[in-house]
């Protein structure tokens, strides 16, 4: 059913055009719901405000549960009067409660759900969700059109499986650009440590002409990669969490976690490839004698 108007208090209104406003806002408002009717609240759905009727409890004026986008789109609140068209009847239902709908579960969602007896008399279709082995599908879906010729069985794994190659495909596009941007990475190190090997150079023949060993030098050049590898990897990683978090909450709309584990490893991969590189583009300059070098000065 499509929704024709919400009456707040004592004041009416058409809520179709006003919707025109947003794009985002006019898709509540245009589109056709599918509307159902049960006793129980479904799984995974959480009540924000209101509350969800008793079985058996009878109501002069049909209850309307609403998810909560849609309430906030059309301007719905607790005591609201909604108009649904349905196949050309009028339905109305006043909002008893708003929920939150996890929509990633697959499971049948719905934006509104009315109570029991709200539509009666309007067509209905059952709809079911099963769940089996692989090797149970084919048999159940011929046992179910077998028994009962008029039901339409959906083979969901399907889609599913095509949603999940796309993400596979999604995934090793994002793993590539991040190797790109590793490599990339590392080269503008070593360019940025080669443009440095003068002065590293010079420090080193100091160090030795002031009593400093090899190996204390090779200590003090490691930490300093160390620690710079600790910082780039720490900004490196603040901006990708950040970024992540932004995409992940407000254009995918999903909920965001946090994984201690991948930052962590990926700190001390920094750290790594920050030591490797800067070993390599220096590690000659360890062997060079403090009086070749000081007598081109």
């Amino acid at each position: 059913g499509q929704v024709i108007t919400a009456e707040e208090g004592a004041e009416k209104s058409d809520k179709r055009a006003e919707g025109k406003e947003g794009r985002g806002k006019q898709w509540y408002f245009t589109r056709e719901y599918v509307l159902t009717f049960l006793d129980k609240l479904p799984k995974d759905n959480t009540l924000v405000k209101g509350e969800w009727w008793k079985p058996g409890q009878v109501f002069s004026t049909p209850q309307v549960s609403v998810e909560e986008d849609a309430a906030m789109h059309l301007g719905l609140k607790i005591g609201s009067t909604v108009e649904f068209d349905v196949q050309g009847a009028t339905v109305s239902a006043e909002v008893s409660s708003i929920r939150k709908v996890e929509w990633g579960n697959f499971s049948t969602n719905f934006y509104m759900i009315l109570s029991p007896g709200s539509i009666e008399g309007a067509p209905f279709t059952y709809v079911a969700t099963v769940r089996v082995t692989p090797k149970e599908e084919l048999p159940l879906q011929q046992a179910i059109v077998a028994s009962f010729p008029n039901i339409s069985a959906i083979h969901i794994g399907d889609v599913l499986d095509g949603f999940a190659r796309v993400l596979d495909r999604l995934s090793l596009a994002i793993r590539a650009v991040a190797l790109f941007c590793v490599v990339a990475g590392g080269l503008v190190m070593a360019a940025a440590l080669a443009a440095t090997r003068y002065r590293r150079l010079y420090e080193s023949v100091i160090l030795k002409a002031l009593g400093a060993t090899r190996s204390l030098i090779a200590r003090a050049f490691a930490m300093e990669y160390v620690l710079l590898g600790a910082v780039a990897g720490l900004i490196g990683l603040t901006l990708g969490t950040v970024l992540s978090w932004i995409l992940v909450r407000y254009l995918f709309d999903l909920p965001w976690t946090i994984h201690p584990q991948v930052l962590g490893i990926g700190l001390l991969l920094t750290m790594l490839l920050t030591l490797i590189v800067g070993f390599a583009s220096t590690y000659r300059i360890l062997g060079q004698r403090p009086l070749a070098v000081l007598r081109h000065e």
